[in-house]
């Protein structure tokens, strides 16, 4: 399989990853020095060949994408349509109010994480489909990057649940006006009689898109495929940060660096990071490390007042373990995943 991303950060994961699993990856990668050594990067965002599949990630390539996608090309991700959703609240509110979707009330509180659902939509709706829950950053100030998820941990979901029939088919007229193809997430809340929606998010999401690959059998290859196999099993993902002036800033001469054997490689999706004389080596470009992502069988306890709970300790057991032979000094990343997500994902549940 052959794939071309083209970004304006997130691309350096999504190709050292595809290419871990399998496909030959090209990147054009704007505005970042990160990803060096470790794939192809090519100056111009066309790609040079025919491929599978190009890779859009983030929005300001609407217009190529319509070009790309009118030359014949499998355009993932990208277009003007899920720019708009992305970037325009009043047309995002306007896709939400025509597919039906009830807003949240006013007066709900939102957590500090994120509940969604999910599929993977290419002229309909396709496997996998997942729930799962987005967290947020733990603290302000010196804790690694200023923004973005801290880790995301999904569980597969039957095509038939009532869950994609809310929010997911409703979307569907539209998804197939546009187009689009890639990963669909809905952001749910629960408040009091039921579940609300808080948005869409229709595109590359990270995080996401690392934990729902987990999922599948072929791992992000597998899945930019659109015939992905899912695995029954959990997965998460865990974002790894670091101090925005480590000590390679400090010490140019002891920049902060490590190495990757094969299996930690499959796991690990890096971001602010070059591939120099064998060694993976920090950049400081983003204060991201990258993140490394895990996937286990799903526990349901037989006893208690709710044995439906599905339990995440598999997968955050193996994600941890990982992390901690990498030996990066300064490294950042949350602790305590896998013991409150079976409660956070009851609240989809009726």
């Amino acid at each position: 399989m052959k794939l071309h991303f083209i970004s304006k950060s997130y691309g350096v994961p999504l190709a050292f990853q595809a290419e871990q699993t399998g496909a030959r990856a090209s990147l054009h990668l704007s505005g970042l020095h990160c990803g060096a050594g470790m794939f192809t990067r090519v100056p111009t965002p066309q790609p040079a060949s025919r491929t599978d599949a190009v890779v859009v990630d983030g929005p300001g390539w609407g217009k190529l994408v319509e070009e790309l996608k009118a030359d014949g090309n499998r355009v993932l991700f990208g277009g003007k349509w899920p720019e708009l959703v992305a970037l325009d609240a009043k047309f995002h509110k306007s896709v939400m109010d025509k597919a039906g979707q009830r807003p949240v009330p006013g007066e709900a509180q939102r957590p500090p994480y994120k509940l969604l659902v999910g599929g993977w939509y290419e002229g309909g709706w396709r496997k996998p489909f997942y729930k799962g829950v987005i967290h947020d950053r733990l603290l302000a100030g010196d804790l690694g990057a200023p923004s973005g998820p801290t880790a995301c941990q999904v569980a597969p979901v039957d095509e038939h649940s009532h869950l994609v029939e809310w929010f997911l088919h409703p979307l569907s007229e539209q998804l197939g006006a546009a187009g689009y193809a890639g990963l669909v997430s809905i952001f749910v809340v629960r408040h009091e009689d039921g579940l609300y929606c808080d948005g869409v998010s229709i595109g590359v999401q990270p995080a996401v898109i690392e934990a729902v690959s987990e999922m599948v059998y072929g791992g992000l290859a597998a899945l930019l495929s659109g015939d992905a196999t899912p695995s029954g099993d959990c997965a998460c993902a865990i974002v790894l940060t670091m101090p925005w002036y480590p000590v390679a800033v400090a010490k140019p001469d002891a920049p902060v660096a490590f190495k990757l054997d094969s299996g930690q490689r499959k796991r690990f999706w890096p971001l602010d990071v070059s591939l120099v004389g064998g060694e993976y080596v920090y950049g400081a470009e983003v204060g991201i490390l990258g993140s490394v992502t895990a996937r286990g069988r799903p526990e349901r306890p037989t006893d208690g007042p709710k044995p439906w709970c599905v339990w995440h300790k598999e997968a955050t057991h193996r994600a941890y373990k990982t992390i901690g032979r990498f030996g990066v000094e300064g490294v950042q990343y949350r602790n305590d995943l896998g013991r409150d997500t079976g409660r956070l994902l009851a609240a989809l549940d009726n």
